[in-house]
């Protein structure tokens, strides 16, 4: 089962699959996304985190932000369009990802707002009490030097200022537990074989299992690497004013491979819905908690 790189409903409420290509994860689908992740995430199945938060927290653009391993720049372009702030730094490890995002800012006349640097999060050193706020929707989850960040995104932030993530926190490196699967595979069973055949190889999926370590490591080493610590560490440095969970225990692990026959008619979404409602009786039940969450908190 490809299950490597299912981790986050991008903060910016862009994680979906490229256009033209085949909707592989739970959370690439807009079904899955209008009808779960953002009611869990804002209240509202057309209103995502990322406009949430902004409309929530910044009521005015604060002066200087930061986004940590940023891509191709989407979330900074959509933060300033939603006026979150006057300026936006955003770094990333790759240096194709930090030249797109710059021309891209230019076409959009951003460049003066938006300032790009190539920057590996695992070595990064930020100077003291810079930023209003530092979002980070992808890094987390594959940072090795997990504590270093943390210390680092503390002392970037000014006093008071805020620090806001989504992204997986569930078992490193995907080593389910044995409730997940047991979960997962009554969930799988329960689905129509037409709605269980592979969008990548056309076989029908019959089965849930954890990948192993091994084909972990050949995919992204950094995969999900150190993310049981995530929220100790972020509860450690901050103060969370927010928490949303928003599941994917046992989505993420039924809807690999499988995510794009579900469609918008009335059948897709009741049996998309009675997942829904099983991982959620599940988690408020206390026999899972969420593999995915979204916090705001601040730098006390």
């Amino acid at each position: 089962m490809k299950n490597t790189l299912s981790q986050s409903a991008d903060l910016a409420g862009s994680a979906k699959a490229e256009p033209f290509s085949p909707i592989v994860s739970w959370s690439d689908s807009p079904i899955v996304r209008s009808h779960y992740i953002q009611p869990l995430l804002s209240g509202s199945g057309a209103t995502d985190w990322f406009e949430w938060v902004s409309k929530t927290f910044f009521p005015h653009p604060v002066n200087r932000a930061l986004s940590l391993s940023c891509g191709t720049g989407e979330l900074e372009r959509r933060g300033l369009a939603l006026d979150v702030a006057m300026r936006f730094d955003a770094c990333d490890a790759s240096p194709d990802a930090i030249d797109l995002a710059r021309r891209t800012a230019q076409q959009f006349a951003y460049d003066e707002r938006l300032h790009y640097f190539v920057s590996d999060p695992n070595k990064q050193e930020f100077s003291q009490s810079t930023y209003d706020v530092v979002f980070a929707t992808k890094s987390l989850q594959h940072t090795i030097a997990l504590e270093h960040l943390f210390a680092q995104i503390e002392r970037a932030l000014k006093p008071g200022g805020l620090f806001v993530m989504s992204g997986y926190v569930g078992p490193d490196q995907f080593q389910w537990t044995d409730k997940q699967v047991k979960y997962a595979q009554q969930c799988l069973d329960k689905i129509p074989e037409s709605y269980r055949r592979s969008v990548l190889n056309k076989g029908i999926k019959v089965s849930i299992s954890r990948p192993s370590i091994a084909s972990i490591n050949e995919a992204d080493p950094t995969a999900a690497i150190h993310s049981k610590n995530i929220l100790p560490l972020l509860y450690k440095h901050f103060d969370v004013l927010e928490r949303r969970d928003y599941g994917g225990t046992l989505l993420n692990l039924v809807l690999e491979d499988i995510a794009g026959n579900f469609q918008e008619a009335a059948l897709d979404i009741a049996i998309l819905k009675e997942l829904f409602d099983f991982e959620q009786k599940l988690i408020r039940a206390g026999e899972l908690t969420s593999d995915f969450t979204a916090i705001v908190a601040y730098r006390r």
